[in-house]
């Protein structure tokens, strides 16, 4: 896994171009067999979000799958769903714009006693699942396919 970590290291969801996110899936399928579950996009994602929070949206069926036009997301391990949900990311990201993401990601709310302030903050790629979890919440599902 460490090698395939450094070339996106430093790379955030801001930075990607819509057909890019194909080439991620290198990074989901190696922790593919991190849980034995069906739901691997979930566990994947979580876990990747984990390791590089600028990047990687963690995915659920409750907020994610609808957004995408699903009832739930794909039980197939296929780079093709990569590249169709990070095009849906990286289009919420640019409508809600790079400097409102930043902005957002390093406001820190409740800052941990004791912590230094930047390791408190959210990733960005978090920010953009706060924004699906929204349009999901105010029945704007699917949004991007509008």
């Amino acid at each position: 896994m460490a090698p395939l970590l450094g070339s996106w290291t430093g790379t955030s969801l801001l930075r990607l171009r819509r057909g890019e996110g194909h080439d991620l899936f290198e990074l989901f399928d190696a922790v593919g067999e991190v849980k034995p579950t069906e739901r691997k996009w979930v566990a994947t994602s979580k876990l990747l979000y984990h390791l590089l929070p600028d990047l990687v949206v963690p995915m659920d069926n409750l907020a994610t799958a609808p957004f995408l036009g699903r009832s739930q997301l794909p039980v197939a391990f296929e780079a093709s769903f990569v590249e169709e949900a990070y095009a849906a990311f990286v289009e919420v990201a640019g409508g809600i714009g790079a400097a409102r993401i930043r902005n957002a990601a390093n406001a820190v709310p409740f800052p941990v006693s004791g912590a230094a302030r930047q390791d408190c903050r959210v990733g960005m790629a978090r920010v953009v699942d706060f924004a699906i979890a929204g349009y999901v919440r105010d029945g704007r599902a699917a949004l991007h396919r509008r």
